[in-house]
This record gives C-alpha cells, structure tokens and sequence, in this order.
C-alpha cells in the first residue's frame, strides 16, 4: 500500500521526459518516513533507527555533500527513490576496495509502477547530474540483478571487475562493478 504526504513546498528538478503525472523531488527529513515504508516492500527488517538516522543526515551539509537523494511522487504518493553517493577511499582497510568516486547506490520503484520507464529516467537523471562534477561514475550490484544489469549496459556502463569490496556492503551472490566514463 502507497502512503499519502501531506501537500508541502518542496524543490522541484527538471522533469524532462517523465510521464506528467510523476514529479521528481530531493528527499528531504519530512519524506523519510514514507521512504522507509517503501524500502520495507523489498527489505524484511528495516533497523528502527534508520529513520532517525537519515532525518539527522539530510539536514547536515557535508553529509548532503557526498550524497544525493531523490524521490519521485504520483498525485503526492511516495513511489520512487534513488540515491548517489561518493565513496571516500579508506585507507586503513586492509580488503581490496573499489575505486573512490561517485556511485548510483539505491534505486527502488514501488511495484505497481515498475516497467513504466521510471527507473531509466531516475538513473539517468542522476548520471546527469553526476556528469556535472565528475568525469566518471560507478555502479555496483549483485550479478543475478538481471534487469539492472541490462539498464546499466544499455546506459553505457562497463564492467569493470567482480573482484571488489566496500565496507559495509554485503552481496548474496557475486558482486560486480560497472563504470560509466564521460
């Protein structure tokens, strides 16, 4: 079941090329409650602090630095997010890590607006985006994400290798990690 939002302001992209009765927002803390309620669809188990967490972390400037977060609404329903990241080299890991640099690192579109084009138009409104400040951006996922797979090549993306690690991510099958030069 898709949750209702109040009707508040907020920052309006560009909305080239998706369908008009979508429209795309950043993520903001008054939307985290709805974003959660969307990720527990796929997710058994979301940890109870992780709203929290992300409330305090969208209204902190050097967390929205290295990260971008995007919604898409349907007549004010929550029904899509995306999220980008740039990942920080450690230096003090001793597992073979990937490449620091921006990454497209969520993406979830409600089921019952799946195959409607939103997943493209969110990931390469984020390519674009990251295009703005980078000369290249990477994408990681388990390798029986069949259909991931395919939007990711389709835009461009490359394999890069399969043998890779990143702190805090775990993948029930075998990881691989695409790039996309610009």
């Amino acid at each position: 079941m898709i949750s209702h939002c109040s009707k508040k302001k907020m920052k309006i992209h560009r909305t080239r090329n998706l369908p008009p009765f979508l429209s795309l927002y950043s993520l903001t803390p008054e939307d985290v409650d709805e974003w959660v309620k969307l990720r527990s669809l796929r997710e058994n188990k979301i940890p109870p602090q992780l709203a929290m967490q992300w409330k305090k972390q969208l209204q902190d400037s050097s967390f929205l630095k290295d990260n971008h977060s995007f919604i898409v609404r349907a007549n004010n329903y929550l029904i899509a997010y995306a999220h980008s990241h740039y990942y920080h080299k450690d230096n003090t890991s001793s597992i073979f890590q990937a490449p620091y640099g921006w990454y497209l690192t969520g993406l979830m579109i409600h089921p019952d607006y799946r195959r409607k084009g939103i997943g493209r138009y969110l990931t390469s409104w984020r390519i674009e985006k990251i295009q703005a400040i980078s000369d290249k951006v990477y994408y990681f996922t388990n390798i029986h994400n069949v259909a991931s797979v395919k939007l990711h090549e389709e835009l461009g993306f490359q394999e890069k290798t399969r043998d890779f690690q990143i702190p805090g991510v775990e993948f029930s099958g075998e990881g691989v990690l695409f790039f996309l030069g610009f």
